[in-house]
């Protein structure tokens, strides 16, 4: 399975940013993020489509003077992971 990025099928937005900490050398925000994800099977026409209010945590650090994500946290991987799998099923 991939993800289907082709005029713009799948995007997210993020729409609320909270800065949890902001240190000299590392900073942690806090997202809320819309996913409109496509997923299509290679080779067949099948999609699954996740639409999905998430949450992100970013961990952006400052590497070699250059601000960089350099980890990030999705507390919803499991909710989204069972969604992604429950379209699947052949009901």
């Amino acid at each position: 399975m991939k993800l289907h990025t082709k005029n713009n099928r799948s995007n997210f937005e993020i729409f609320d940013l909270d800065v949890i900490s902001d240190e000299p050398d590392k900073i942690v925000v806090k997202t809320q993020e819309f996913w409109n994800l496509v997923f299509v099977v290679e080779n067949s026409d099948e999609e699954y489509l996740v639409n999905e209010l998430n949450t992100q945590i970013y961990f952006i650090k400052n590497i070699n003077n250059t601000w960089k994500i350099w980890d990030n946290y999705n507390p919803n991987s499991r909710l989204v992971n069972n969604v992604i799998a429950k379209k699947r099923l052949p009901f």
